[in-house]
């Protein structure tokens, strides 16, 4: 989730539960459907407002800037689930201000999926592959997502932001936002036009692999100590889709910085 940082993980875990699944049974490679509710489809007669408009309400729907400063930290845990591959697992996120944040996704019967960092150095670790240490574009973009209120900050982390269209998510009008970073890929954020409330994301992710488009869904908010916080989550990659679950959120724990170290190899 955009609040949990979390697609640099979601990559590496949907890389392991292809070969994690391969292991244990049979995925049939389901035919590609339209869905309806998730296709793009814009509204040329509707007036589009500014981008800055679009995202002032979003940050106003989220519970306002004031609100959401007065937050530092937060521990975030959940489920997760791989339907096509059949996998479970539960998650445990932490974030602190300015920028540090360190996830770790446990599946049975295959281990700890691990992804960190702390202000300046990112890695991650996972049973097949083992620690690594990221750099370049990868280590970049981790940079501009990992900061702890990137949700308000979108002026100091994109240089150029347009609406670009309206369209349907989820049986929903949403505004497409396309967003500029000065370094690295566009993405394009949609914010549901009644709510104000970001519903989807698309952006491309980078890692030795290579890179790879990611949509992300964000449904079932919530208010958490004033702020809105989405529950659910949907993460789809080309190879396959990642369900998390949250059910748990505090805010302004006490966290050690050790936390978020790469650990010893």
């Amino acid at each position: 989730m955009k609040s949990l940082k979390i697609c640099a993980a979601i990559f590496s875990l949907s890389l392991t539960a292809t070969t994690f699944a391969q292991t244990t049974k049979p995925t049939p490679t389901p035919t590609p459907k339209p869905t309806p509710n998730q296709t793009a489809t814009a509204n040329p007669a509707a007036a589009l407002p500014k981008a800055d408009v679009v995202i002032d309400k979003y940050i106003k729907a989220l519970g306002g800037e004031t609100a959401y400063r007065k937050i530092t930290s937060r521990v975030v845990k959940g489920s997760v689930e791989v339907p096509a591959a059949g996998i479970t697992g539960i998650f445990d996120g932490y974030q602190k201000a300015p920028n540090k944040s360190f996830l770790t996704v446990t599946i049975p019967n295959f281990g700890v999926i691990a992804d960190g960092f702390d202000g300046a150095n990112a890695w991650t670790s996972q049973p097949t592959t083992g620690l690594r240490e990221k750099s370049g574009e990868e280590l970049e973009n981790i940079k501009r997502d990992s900061s702890f209120y990137n949700e308000i900050d979108f002026k100091a982390d994109f240089a150029k932001r347009e609406t670009v269209k309206i369209t349907k998510v989820n049986d929903s009008d949403a505004y497409a936002v396309l967003l500029t970073p000065t370094t690295g890929a566009p993405q394009t954020q949609y914010f549901d036009t009644k709510t104000g409330l970001l519903v989807r994301k698309d952006e491309i992710s980078v890692s030795p692999e290579g890179k790879m488009p990611v949509t992300t869904y964000y449904s079932d908010y919530r208010i958490v100590d004033g702020i809105q916080f989405p529950f659910l989550l949907r993460v789809e990659q080309p190879q396959i889709a990642v369900t998390l679950k949250t059910s748990e959120v505090k805010h302004n724990v006490e966290i050690d910085d050790a936390k978020f170290l790469k650990p010893q190899e």
